[in-house]
């Protein structure tokens, strides 16, 4: 069991892509994120030992913190051949096996113990996130998410409609560099929705 903070360093040195897509709402998450909601959901008992799904896997970093804290299984996908390759150049470096899958997130089966994801905003396509609420709620039991925070009560509603009876959720703030055309700082501070969706 790494530390921590261990974890974190490890995933802050992830590579990132640098061909991102504005329309896929392509953001990176940052390691002290990953890490804060990887322990939680190993705390919780939902990681050690347990089949994890993370859609929309950008440059893993969910997926190889998940398997590093001793997920018995990992798969992650993503729509985007290019972050499927990073992904797959980041494992290889660490050693760890997981199935990277490209697929539209309507196209994923199967059954997981845990989903773990930070999805599309809808900021550029309006409930972009919903498609992902959706398959994270059929095809898994336990669900920890980010979302925009503006969208809370929408958020909160889609989950609860799909069978996650037990909802909770807390209010956290998430660095992202400058990424786009449009961004006009080299960091924003953006409030986010951290959700932990139960059955």
């Amino acid at each position: 069991m790494t530390s921590k903070k261990g974890l974190e360093l490890t995933l802050q040195k992830l590579a990132v892509s640098q061909n991102l897509s504005n329309y896929l709402e392509q953001y990176q998450t940052d390691g002290k994120t990953a890490s804060y909601l990887l322990n939680i959901a190993f705390l919780d008992g939902n990681i050690y030992g347990k089949s994890i799904i993370d859609l929309g896997t950008g440059n893993g970093i969910f997926a190889i913190g998940a398997k590093i804290l001793g997920a018995r299984e990992v798969t992650a996908i993503d729509i985007d051949q290019k972050q499927i390759d990073i992904s797959l150049e980041n494992a290889k470096k660490l050693g760890i096996d997981i199935n990277f899958r490209k697929s539209d997130v309507s196209d994923v089966d199967g059954q997981y113990d845990t989903c773990i994801m930070n999805p599309p905003f809808g900021s550029v396509k309006k409930h972009g996130d919903k498609p992902f609420i959706e398959k994270a709620c059929s095809i898994s039991r336990k669900v920890y998410a980010i979302h925009n925070y503006k969208t809370k009560e929408f958020v909160l509603k889609e989950y609860s409609e799909k069978g996650m009876s037990e909802l909770t959720w807390e209010k956290i703030k998430i660095g992202i560099n400058r990424t786009y055309p449009h961004h006009k700082k080299d960091m924003a501070l953006i409030d986010c929705l951290f959700v932990r969706g139960f059955r």
